[in-house]
C-alpha cells in the first residue's frame, strides 16, 4: 500500500504499520515504515506538513532508538531533514550513513536523487534514481522518479521515454501520466501534454492540479488555467489543504510574478516540501532574474 502512494494507500499503510508496533512495541523497521507514511502523505500534497511531519519525526527517532544501525531508519531521518527541515547537511550525512549500512537499498538511492536535486546537482540526481531503478527495476515508484528526475534535468526526450516505459510497467499508477505530462511539457507538446495531465478530479491531488494548471498557462490555455485557481482556491476555503506552491505554479505560468512571488512566500511558511526543488522547477524559470527569488532560494536554504 505504502508503494502506490495515493491517500488512501497511504492511510492503509500507516494502518499496517501501526498494527505492527502494537503486536512488537519495539519494532525498529515498522516505526521507519510509520515515519515513511506519514511523511509521504503531505510530500504528495495530502495532509499540511505541520499536521504530520512531528508525527514522522517521532517514529523515525524511535526506529534509531531501537536500532541504530538501520538502514531504514536513517533513510527515514534522512528524508526528513531534505523535505521538511530544508537541512542540507543533516540530510547529506543522513544519506551517506545509510548508504554506508546498505548500498544496496533503492529508497536510500531514490531518495538520496532528491537531496541533489537540492544541491542543483542534477546529474548525480538522474544517476542515483537510475541506481534506484537497477536494484528494484519493477518498482512503478522508482520508475516515475527516474523520470522526474530527467525532466528537472531538462532530459525531456529521455523523461518521455522513461515515462512510457513506466505506463508500461502500470498503465494505471497515477504518476506514470503526470511524469509523461511533464515530459511533453519540457518538449512544448502541449496536446500531448495536457491529455496526460487532464486525470480525474480524485486522483489529482493539488501537487499535480498546480502542474496541471501550469501548462493550461503555458501552453495558452488561460481561461482553465484561472479555473484551477479557482478550483484549488475553493478547496482552501472548505478546508482542504492545498499546497499555495501548486497556486505559485499557475500563477507563474500566467506570468503574474506578483501573485506567484505571494504564493511561494506562503509555500515557505507552510513548509511545502517541493521548496527544495525551486533551483531546478521550470515553472519559476520566468522569474529567476527578479531579486526576491535569489532571496527565496537563500530563505530555504539553497
Amino acid at each position: 500500500f505504502f508503494e502506490k502512494r495515493d491517500s488512501a494507500s497511504l492511510r492503509k499503510a500507516r494502518d499496517y504499520f501501526e498494527r505492527a508496533i502494537a503486536k512488537d512495541s519495539s519494532y525498529a523497521l515498522a516505526y521507519a515504515g510509520l515515519s515513511d507514511a506519514y511523511s509521504h502523505s503531505s510530500v504528495f500534497g495530502y495532509v499540511a506538513p505541520r499536521d504530520v511531519f512531528p508525527q514522522a519525526k517521532l517514529a523515525a527517532a524511535k526506529a534509531l532508538a531501537f536500532d541504530s544501525l538501520s538502514v531504514e531508519a536513517h533513510t527515514s531521518q534522512a528524508f526528513i531533514s531534505l523535505f521538511y527541515d530544508w537541512d542540507l547537511p543533516a540530510a547529506g550525512r543522513e544519506f551517506d550513513r545509510a548508504l554506508a549500512l546498505d548500498p544496496r537499498y533503492p529508497p536510500a538511492h531514490l531518495f538520496h536523487a532528491w537531496y541533489f536535486i537540492a544541491t542543483n546537482q542534477v546529474t548525480d540526481a538522474v544517476e542515483e534514481a537510475r541506481t534506484a531503478v537497477k536494484l528494484d527495476p519493477f518498482s512503478a515508484v522508482n520508475n516515475a522518479r527516474l523520470a522526474s528526475m530527467l525532466t528537472f534535468a531538462r532530459r525531456y526526450a529521455e523523461a518521455l521515454d522513461q515515462s512510457q516505459k513506466l505506463l508500461e510497467l502500470d498503465p494505471s499508477f497515477f504518476q506514470a501520466h503526470a511524469e509523461l505530462g511533464r515530459a511533453s511539457l519540457g518538449l512544448g507538446r502541449c496536446a500531448e501534454a495536457l491529455a496526460a495531465l487532464e486525470r480525474p478530479p480524485e486522483v489529482l491531488s493539488a501537487i499535480y492540479r498546480g502542474v496541471l494548471g501550469n501548462a493550461y498557462a503555458r501552453c495558452g490555455h488561460r481561461a482553465d488555467a484561472l479555473t484551477e485557481i479557482k478550483r484549488l482556491e475553493s478547496l482552501l476555503k472548505a478546508g482542504q489543504y492545498v499546497s499555495h506552491y501548486s497556486l505559485a505554479m499557475v500563477h507563474a505560468g500566467l506570468g503574474d510574478k506578483e501573485r506567484a512571488f505571494a504564493e511561494l512566500d506562503r509555500a515557505y511558511a507552510e513548509r511545502a516540501a517541493p521548496m527544495f526543488q525551486l533551483k531546478v522547477e521550470s515553472a519559476f524559470d520566468g522569474m529567476r532574474g527578479d531579486p526576491r527569488f535569489g532571496q527565496l532560494l537563500k530563505k530555504v536554504g539553497l
